[in-house]
């Protein structure tokens, strides 16, 4: 019978440490797969990005202080915006001549807009 029952125990036993591992390593996964306030601010800065390059590509025309030539309209080539600094560069043109500019903006989250508060054209 002591044979038996020391079979019983190390299956018990065994069976406890595999339980006491799979919650070990289901907990780990939890905590891998936890937002930080550190991810959530990238994703915020890459929203936010986005949608100032959007911006910006879709109100050329009126956004730029300098005018479009021999009656073309300014499109975007590039823009990139940095929502750390709040700052941007774009490239555009309007098929004759082309420019760049840099700008700082303002970016109200609720409701979503943005403010350009200087354009300065570069070339």
């Amino acid at each position: 019978m002591s044979k038996l029952y020391t079979t019983k125990q190390i299956i018990i036993i065994a069976l406890i440490i595999i339980i006491i591992g799979a919650i070990a390593i289901s907990i780990s996964s939890k905590k891998e797969n936890t937002i930080t306030p550190e991810d959530n601010a990238i994703v915020n800065n890459e929203a936010e990005k986005l949608f100032v390059e959007k911006y910006v590509t879709d109100n050329i025309s009126t956004i730029a202080t300098d005018k479009a030539v021999l009656g073309g309209t300014w499109y975007v080539v590039s823009v990139i915006a940095n929502p750390v600094t709040d700052t941007g560069e774009v490239v555009y043109e309007d098929g004759h001549i082309q420019s760049k500019a840099n700008f700082i903006y303002i970016h109200e989250k609720n409701p979503q807009s943005i403010a350009i508060t200087k354009w300065e054209v570069t070339e």
